[in-house]
């Protein structure tokens, strides 16, 4: 891609041996941060220095290839707080694990034994599901650690993994993750927050929202726990619009996606106790043409809604949103509101004081 940072190399590091290596025009270009000095070898004098000395091709080749996976791992979030010696040390631990797929290749199939998971280091990879006819559930790009759980609970994979592009992998061992979990602490929160995510048997249907099993299961997760059923379209790599699509499907309520640029109507949560939107996990926002539209992560509120319709005065027209947005914001909210009424008491206690020295 034009002008998309890769990573940076610093003192001592060499780069350009892969081409000279195998005779390649260069794939990246390297620009000068800083004012630098470099060392060159020409391709002229290194290829004579290599007919000299074959025995170096295939060292040099292998140092090349963990220079780059080094990097790769890098610019990972899983391994940020490791420094630049242990993050070679683990380059050497996972170098045979490195893989390389060219589109079209599926790494592993729906149903298939979970023997492994997969942290990818670069191109592009999408999660299929073939029981719901081959569709497309989400894209995997440099840094997703995707089938851990179910490897380590000795599951079948929920999905297939398929590469879009020339796309790069390490292949996970139970081994290497166990390696890993006493290496990087983020891999291993990463590891118990996985594994306590919710199990379901088919969750091909959590994509299938137009299908009467699908839309069956996916009410009765809105019913029984609205947060649970969030957590596995997680796990399944789903963002917040994609969920709120599919939700939409099975509802047929109009969504709210996240959003900074939210303009709220003030006067509506000030008639809305915050206690109540805090426990309940709703807020009015706007009057429509309906009524007062209120945000909610579940559209099964039993007599709630009469009580918002009272406590509002108005009609009221549900709209569902992400949980932690809606957490989110109705934090800011009532806090924005104690913010604005303290401001009010100040100025009317200013005033009080002027009237005072004016009678004096």
């Amino acid at each position: 891609a034009d002008d998309n940072y890769a990573y940076t190399v610093g003192r001592g590091e060499v780069i350009g041996v892969p081409s000279l290596l195998d005779r390649q025009v260069p794939d990246a270009e390297y620009r000068a941060a800083e004012d630098t000095t470099l060392a060159t070898l020409p391709r002229s004098a290194f290829e004579q220095w290599l007919a000299q000395h074959p025995e170096y091709r295939e060292p040099l080749a292998q140092n090349a290839a963990r220079d780059r996976q080094y990097h790769l791992l890098r610019k990972t979030q899983l391994f940020a707080e490791l420094n630049a010696i242990d993050l070679y040390a683990l380059v050497r631990e996972l170098s045979s694990c490195f893989e390389q797929h060219e589109p079209g290749i599926y790494l592993f199939h729906e149903n298939e034994l979970a023997e492994a998971a997969f942290l990818v280091a670069s191109g592009e990879l999408l999660i299929v599901k073939e029981s719901a006819e081959g569709t497309t559930v989400a894209t995997l790009n440099a840094g997703t650690l995707t089938g851990l759980a179910v490897m380590l609970q000795s599951g079948r994979y929920n999905a297939a993994l398929r590469a879009v592009s020339h796309a790069e992998c390490w292949r996970l061992s139970r081994e290497h993750i166990d390696y890993l979990s006493g290496l990087s602490r983020k891999i291993d929160e990463r590891i118990k927050r996985e594994l306590a995510l919710p199990r379901l048997e088919n969750d091909a249907l959590l994509f299938q929202p137009d299908t009467e099993d699908g839309a069956r299961l996916i009410l009765e997760l809105l019913r029984e726990s609205p947060s649970a059923l969030w957590q596995r379209y997680s796990y399944n790599h789903q963002s917040p619009r994609q969920v709120l699509e599919i939700l939409e499907l099975a509802t047929g309520i109009g969504p709210l996606y996240p959003t900074d640029n939210l303009l709220i109507d003030t006067d509506l949560p000030r008639r809305f106790p915050g206690e109540f939107a805090r426990a309940h996990m709703l807020l009015p926002v706007f009057y429509d043409s309906q009524g007062v539209q209120v945000l909610t992560m579940t559209p099964f509120l039993g007599t709630l809604v009469s009580e918002c319709a009272r406590l509002l005065d108005a009609p009221v027209r549900l709209r569902l949103t992400e949980p932690d947005f809606l957490k989110r914001l109705i934090e800011t909210t009532y806090q924005n509101l104690g913010d604005i009424e303290d401001d009010a008491v100040e100025d009317a206690s200013a005033n009080d004081w002027q009237q005072l020295e004016k009678l004096d």
